[in-house]
């Protein structure tokens, strides 16, 4: 165990570094997969984002940074999103699918057009062969299955469509992409950087000034406990996929170079931590990019989610298709009664024991677990409105999910790291 790498750090970083391995004079950590790019200077990542360096962590960086730029918006672009964001929450897929199918729509609707009414089915294709190409086979949601989820959406008409119209569009999408299906996405990229780790010991902590007159006041993370340099680490880890999954939806995203994207973001997330500085000697060595290559786009991130933070402070809704349905509020005074479920989705979604809908009040809310197989949810005579519907002690029971519930997603960085780096590593 080296002097920098103690056994305080390893308690709270879960590493000390012991074993090294060199790739094109570059020190990287052979268990964890920390770039070391100077002994006398410590670096921080969490276990989340370990991987073993069984392969050239150089090469997998020069590809996951090969330049790629998507130019166009495909028609409905938005809503497809929103849908494929409801299905992926509906099979319990991960973020790593729903980003990978999106790319694969982007790719080939700027490829080849198809009819207003068959763009959903191509979305749920789309989203079926991304789950092929990322989760473990027990998570693959197959035809009948995706039939049945994606129905479930803001979009019921996709139950309508044969399973042969299913196979007509993958055959499409999978000769259009040229079987190409193995890609690189945002993620993947942001996700190759910040697992090198991407703040050390050299770092600064801006701190707050006392009067507007005072200069900048920081702290460099030598000086500061392990524990507080780790809410620092967690800030930027927790956040990545959720800016991703916002630039994405944004003009943003296109014809803006996708590495210089995700180089930017991982600069993005250093400033919002609180460090002084948007890039490091750490990050330069590791990339061959300098802090002024992504200072213009950094500038343009830091506009857009501070708009994003206005206008989702001002939102008063909820984002989660799934969450929506544990605050339909009924009829109250000055505000017109509600007619639908959100998104336009059909009552019929619930099975009730007397086939009539029950609208939900906002307070107290009630939030039944549907993750659960078999879970039921009592609504008692207090809970519903019953000026207006009389009905005692009503059990509905959500669409149940046949599959094992204990199974945990195994197939993100921190739970299988190695096989995203291997994916980008082959491809």
């Amino acid at each position: 165990m080296t002097d920098n790498y103690t056994q305080q750090y390893s308690d709270v970083f879960g590493c000390t570094h012991l074993t090294k391995v060199n790739y094109n004079e570059k020190q990287f950590c052979h268990q964890c997969g920390i770039y070391i790019n100077n002994p006398s200077t410590r670096v921080f990542k969490t276990l989340k984002l370990k991987y073993n360096t069984f392969f050239d962590p150089i090469k997998i960086l020069e590809h996951s940074l090969l330049s790629r730029t998507i130019t166009s918006q495909f028609q409905y672009r938005q809503q497809v999103i929103e849908f494929l964001e409801q299905a992926t929450e509906r099979l319990r897929l991960s973020n790593n699918t729903l980003i990978l199918a999106i790319q694969y729509l982007d790719e080939y609707f700027e490829l080849q057009q198809v009819n207003d009414q068959q763009v959903f089915l191509y979305a749920a294709t789309a989203l079926m062969l991304a789950a092929k190409a990322q989760e473990l086979d027990e998570r693959i949601p197959f035809i009948s299955k995706l039939k049945r989820y994606t129905s479930m959406t803001s979009h019921p008409e996709i139950n309508s469509f044969k399973n042969e119209d299913f196979k007509a569009a993958e055959r499409s999408i999978i000769q259009v992409l040229n079987w190409k299906l193995q890609q690189v996405t945002l993620l993947d990229r942001v996700e190759a950087i910040l697992s090198f780790g991407v703040i050390d010991d050299d770092d600064s902590l801006g701190l707050q000034k006392e009067n507007k007159q005072d200069d900048i006041k920081h702290q460099k993370l030598r000086d500061i406990p392990e524990q507080q340099i780790l809410q620092i680490v967690k800030e930027i880890e927790n956040k990545y996929t959720e800016l991703v999954l916002q630039l994405i939806k944004e003009n943003i995203y296109f014809n803006i170079d996708q590495s210089i994207l995700a180089l930017s973001c991982v600069a993005y997330l250093r400033k919002k931590s609180g460090l002084l500085n948007i890039w490091s000697q750490q990050l330069q060595n590791i990339t061959n990019v300098p802090a002024q290559k992504i200072s213009q786009t950094v500038s343009q991130i830091m506009t857009l989610m501070a708009k994003f933070t206005n206008r989702s402070s001002r939102n008063t809704t909820h984002h989660s298709y799934i969450e929506q349905y544990s605050s339909i509020g009924t009829p109250t005074a000055g505000v017109p009664p509600l007619t639908s479920f959100p998104y336009n989705t059909q009552p019929s979604r619930f099975i009730f024991e007397n086939q009539k809908p029950v609208y939900l009040r906002s307070q107290p809310k009630i939030q039944p677990t549907l993750y659960t197989s078999g879970s039921q949810l009592a609504i008692s005579k207090n809970d519903l409105r019953t000026d207006q519907i009389k009905m005692k002690n009503v059990k509905y029971t959500y669409l149940n999910y046949n599959e094992n519930d204990k199974y945990e997603q195994q197939h993100k960085v921190g739970g299988n790291s190695s096989m995203i780096r291997t994916k980008i590593f082959q491809a």
